[in-house]
């Protein structure tokens, strides 16, 4: 297993893989599209947490298989 810091490039991707991971356990598609612009990472929040070392991309086999991360709810 590989552990890295997330970057802004890969926002999309990771966006995605929130998404999907969330939806791993059955939520409802209504809940789900509610859930959809908190699971959305942008470069900038990616990079942001990254700076602060806020975020982690797990690998496994070159294969990314998990984000972890945490926003400051102050805006800072």
């Amino acid at each position: 297993m590989n552990i890295r810091r997330g970057k802004g490039l890969e926002a999309s991707e990771l966006s995605e893989l929130a998404y999907r991971s969330k939806a791993y356990w059955g939520h409802s598609d209504e809940f789900m599209e509610a859930c959809r612009d908190d699971l959305t990472l942008s470069p900038a929040s990616i990079e942001r947490r990254k700076a602060s070392r806020r975020n982690r991309v797990y690998r496994v086999h070159r294969q990314k298989i998990a984000v972890v991360g945490s926003e400051d709810r102050k805006g800072s």
